[in-house]
């Protein structure tokens, strides 16, 4: 009995700054094209697509803490280099899970367009698995970085809303000798739809 009222309590405590305050909530899906800076990234996997959602809450006039998570994978071949000739080798695949937090400014132009600007700290989570002849070697950690938004909001009907965005992202992920950190830094190029609350 205690459990299911203590709950509760908490239920209401989360939700009454909302009931007290009116503050926008825009909660949007996105798929963007990343494009990778990063030379070696970029020889091995190419650009891909990237996915994800995206929440900001109005904290106080223009300013909205955001949360997002991205989910990018992509297959590729590895690189021989011996100083001379290049070539492709075995087949590899890389996930990574960016988790970020941060502060976006949204300025409203008219009653359908907003532009905004953000800028956020991540977290990004890295799984490559490497294929051989004669089995497969699996890398994962997880390393910071940031990510920085602009983009504009367009307001179809009541909340419902597209998102044009171009995203830079920047993590670096650092694994044991004799293995190179890794440099996931690039654009992500996008848009999506949400809801406005």
């Amino acid at each position: 009995m205690k459990i299911v009222v203590k709950k509760r309590f908490i239920f209401i405590a989360l939700l009454l700054p909302f009931a007290v305050f009116p503050v926008n909530l825009l909660f949007e899906g996105k798929a963007s094209y990343f494009i990778p800076f990063n030379h070696r990234f970029k020889e091995i996997y190419s650009g891909g697509g990237i996915y994800g959602v995206d929440l900001s809450v109005q904290a106080w006039k223009n300013l909205y803490p955001f949360l997002s998570v991205d989910y990018f994978q992509k297959s590729g071949r590895s690189i021989l280099d011996d100083g001379s000739l290049k070539m492709k080798g075995d087949q590899t695949k890389i996930q990574f899970v960016p988790i970020g937090a941060g502060l976006k400014y949204i300025q409203r132009i008219n009653a359908r367009f907003d532009f905004y600007a953000g800028l956020g700290a991540t977290a990004t989570y890295l799984h490559i698995k490497d294929h051989y002849e004669d089995g497969s070697q699996v890398l994962t950690n997880w390393g910071p970085g940031f990510i920085v938004k602009i983009g504009s909001l367009v307001t179809l009907c009541q909340g419902l809303f597209l998102d044009f965005a171009i995203d830079y992202r920047y993590a670096k992920v650092d694994f044991s000798k004799p293995y190179t950190p890794a440099n996931l830094d690039g654009l992500s190029l996008g848009g999506g739809m949400g809801y406005r609350f």
